[in-house]
């Protein structure tokens, strides 16, 4: 593969047209208080293109309180085997239309700092790298749910889950020739599990689902469960599993450290870049997957993926025409774009997550699970979200959680529970500042990776109104999370999106054991480990998984409290009007990123 090393033009001639963006301040998506009021959103129908989601109504706390009940239906589930009915496999070439050519700009947001997608949580990283790439599965691009073929083209669960069986297509290539095999999935899927010295996979939970596997024949793949399960399809569907060439990593020592070694069996293959700013990508004649004109897809002759420092940039080239599609830009950003360009669309998302602050309970305080729930009840989390919030959005972008995010089944009643309920906050308050008391809880330390921080900031603040002081300390971003991964502080914010709207994949990056953001919480209840156990076998989005997942929660906030649920927001999708087939849905920004049939209609 030849690749060519250079810079775009483009990229720099953005940095002077920043001041030009009238209505725009310097904050960032996610961790920013509210910004200077942005424009106010159009309504629906309106020529904005703008997409508002439903607002949220709070539930009655009597609703909450059946809710979160062990009730019947909970029961009945803790006694019957979960049992997913028969998977269909479905064709990923949804769409029936579509325009051959041109080339496509993104924003990929911060540069993803790595050459292997793998070991960087950061969603800027599937921006950047998974268009280069294939998975054993993937979820649909239309409705973000469905679990649909892609290196492996129909599948099998046995009726025990205990184990599942892939059949691959035939014929794919890597991007530098070779072909494909199922050796390159076993390849992987050990590498997940056992990586090389000095390599992160931070979002392996999923695939510790696999315990054996064994080829059968040239492109059947058998795998037996660690627990019967049919959540091993979205494991493998999840958009961070790409399946890596042996061919190529085993030369390596199992790492990829360049540009040079991003071969896939994508849609898209590198053609130059620029470390630090652009991927030049071009289509892959050779795509294994046929569009409905009889050719192969993509529609797209190629991708340029530009990485922008920041918001202020981002929307400077949106509102000059640079850039052509942003999967995620915050209000206070998007919405001052349409007066420069109003041919803009703005699309509101649901984005599932979970943003919260770790509680280390290997040390005091919190190894007192006590301390831990008057720490997360005593706090106004109602406050922290609008705080975060831009003025003039409705409903907020930013959103009160429990424990599973906003990929909660039950997530109509989290304004309802007792630590969330705006009703009982002076109740709340009250009782947390008694324990404090009684407990000899005065100061805590709250480890950040910024200054500025406006989380800990705003927790400084609501705690010492309880009579609590929390120090700050900051130490660089890269350092911060290393002390958390190494248990080395007290209190620490993050947050982790999930590749699909399942409470499974929350808990498989933040609960389960041996999860990549577990960052030194409790043990888990034996009960709940239990209805873990139920829940991996429920199918996603089924009546089980909400009944069982409500007890889950009640388990957690009075049993466990392993995090401090705060906050989550909903995203906006910002493109130009003639970009096509590209759907804000949920998980926009892992699903929305291999763009293997968006088109221009220009």
């Amino acid at each position: 593969m030849k690749l060519r090393v250079g810079t775009l033009v483009s990229f720099g001639v953005v940095a002077v047209m920043v001041m030009a963006l009238v209505g725009c301040s310097s904050s960032d998506s996610g961790a920013a208080p509210a910004a200077p009021a942005a424009a106010a959103p159009a309504q629906a129908g309106s020529s904005s293109g703008y997409v508002p989601a439903a607002p949220a109504q709070p539930a009655a706390a009597a609703a909450a309180a059946a809710a979160a009940a062990p009730s019947a239906e909970v029961e009945t589930a803790k006694k019957v085997s979960a049992k997913p009915k028969q998977t269909v496999a479905k064709t990923v070439t949804e769409f029936e239309g579509g325009k051959r050519g041109g080339v496509m700009k993104i924003n990929t947001q911060k540069w993803f700092q790595r050459w292997d997608m793998t070991t960087r949580s950061h969603w800027s990283s599937t921006q950047g790298l998974n268009r280069h790439y294939s998975g054993v599965l993937q979820f649909s691009p239309r409705d973000g749910l469905t679990v649909t073929p892609d290196l492996a083209k129909e599948w099998t669960l046995t009726d025990d889950l205990m184990g599942s069986t892939f059949v691959f297509n035939e014929g794919v290539k890597w991007h530098d020739g070779e072909d494909f095999s199922v050796d390159d999935v076993i390849y992987t899927i050990n590498r997940w599990q056992n990586p090389p010295e000095g390599v992160a996979q931070p979002r392996v939970a999923g695939l510790l689902l696999v315990d054996s596997m064994e080829k059968v024949g040239d492109n059947t793949l058998k795998i037996t469960h660690t627990k019967p399960t049919s959540r091993i399809l979205p494991a493998m569907a999840d958009a961070w599993h790409i399946i890596h060439p042996e061919h190529v990593l085993s030369e390596t020592g199992g790492v990829l450290s360049s540009g040079e070694q991003v071969i896939g069996t994508g849609p898209f293959k590198v053609d130059s870049f620029s470390e630090g700013n652009n991927i030049v990508s071009v289509a892959n004649p050779d795509y294994f997957q046929d569009a409905p004109d009889g050719s192969p897809f993509p529609y797209l002759d190629g991708i340029t993926g530009i990485a922008f420092a920041n918001n202020d940039l981002s929307a400077a080239a949106l509102a000059t025409g640079q850039i052509d599609y942003y999967t995620s830009l915050t209000p206070s950003k998007s919405f001052p774009i349409k007066n420069k360009r109003p041919s803009i669309i703005i699309t509101r998302w649901d984005s599932p997550g979970f943003q919260g602050i770790s509680m280390n309970t290997t040390k005091a305080p919190f190894d007192d699970l006590e301390l831990r729930k008057a720490f997360a009840c005593g706090l106004n989390t109602h406050a922290i979200a609008e705080l975060s919030s831009t003025p003039g959005v409705v409903p907020m972008e930013f959103r009160q959680i429990s424990f599973f995010g906003t990929a909660d089944p039950n997530f109509e009643n989290v304004a309802g529970l007792k630590c969330v309920d705006p009703a009982q906050r002076e109740a709340n308050e009250a009782e947390s500042m008694a324990i404090f008391k009684a407990k000899g809880l005065t100061e805590v330390e709250f480890d950040s990776d910024n200054p500025d921080d406006p989380i800990a900031t705003i927790v400084q603040q609501q705690m010492k109104e309880l009579g609590v002081d929390v120090k700050i300390v900051t130490s660089e971003v890269t350092s911060a999370r290393e002390k958390a991964y190494a248990g080395d502080t007290t209190l620490f914010f993050f947050g982790q999106a999930v590749a699909s709207k399942s409470p499974v994949e929350i808990i498989n990056q933040v609960y389960r054991p041996g999860a990549g953001f577990e960052l030194y919480q409790a043990t888990p209840p034996a009960k709940w480990s239990e209805l873990l156990d139920q829940l991996d076998m429920a199918t996603l989005g089924s009546e089980e998984e909400k009944a069982l997942t409500a007890q889950m929660d009640t388990i957690m906030w009075e049993e466990w409290m392993p995090k401090v649920p705060v906050r989550r927001p909903d995203e906006f999708q910002v493109k130009q009007d003639y970009v096509r087939n590209i759907d804000a849905i949920a998980t926009a920004k892992f699903i929305q990123s291999r763009f293997v049939d968006a088109w221009l209609d220009r």
